[in-house]
């Protein structure tokens, strides 16, 4: 018996060590930045949240030293894209692209930004503080279109496990089990959004997004 995943979304996750950057000072960094204000959003007017996203040089608030975290993603994501079948060899590069605490809503969004002749093929999230018992999870958006036939669709989401991973094409979104310290990589086209939750907790929900691009020329 043979099992083919065509047309999968094939989504990475790894777990970085939280001993081998400087977690706790970004973490600090991080907290003071959204005690001065908890919304810093210069993506849209929708969202709800405090990001660094298009605001990384804000005078207003505290710089954040990545350059600790630049060797870890590195090699996480030089693993990763060892198991890419390209066909030919292709020159990738990676950018830390944001950094968000406490979400509260972020609107669905996807990647795939073009830098030049660079295009993001792969995402990543860091989940530097998670409590995944009170906070709100990256919510995946299914990509094919049977999904948007819910007459014929619910038939199959009716009789199948819908927390079966296998079972996800049949459902309109999905997400992956992720606790503190996971990195997950996944591709770009994939359309996300995270929501709130009810749970209180004084525990920080702290992420950091990267973008992987392949120059095509």
């Amino acid at each position: 018996m043979e099992f083919h995943n065509l047309f999968a979304s094939t989504i990475c996750k790894t777990r970085v060590d939280p001993s081998s950057y400087d977690k706790e000072n970004i973490i600090k960094t991080m907290m003071a930045n959204y005690a001065i204000n908890p919304i810093r959003n210069e993506w849209n007017n929708i969202s709800n949240l405090h990001h660094m996203y298009n605001d990384w040089d804000n005078p207003e608030f505290l710089p954040l030293d990545t350059s600790s975290l630049i060797p870890v993603y590195q090699k996480h994501i030089d693993d990763f894209m060892k198991t890419v079948k390209f066909r030919k060899n292709v020159n990738y590069n990676w950018v830390i692209a944001n950094f968000a605490i406490n979400t509260k809503d972020m609107a669905q969004h996807d990647h795939l930004d073009q830098t030049g002749d660079t295009y993001n093929m792969f995402s990543c999230t860091h989940y530097i503080s998670y409590d995944k018992t009170a906070h709100g999870t990256t919510e995946f958006s299914n990509a094919l279109p049977l999904v948007y036939y819910p007459f014929h669709i619910k038939p199959f989401q009716d009789a199948l496990d819908d927390k079966a991973i296998e079972n996800s094409a049949y459902y309109e979104t999905g997400v992956i089990d992720t606790n503190e310290d996971d990195f997950v990589i996944f591709p770009s086209h994939l359309k996300h959004a995270v929501y709130p939750t009810k749970l209180k907790t004084e525990h920080p929900r702290i992420v950091a997004a990267v973008n992987i691009g392949i120059n095509l020329k």
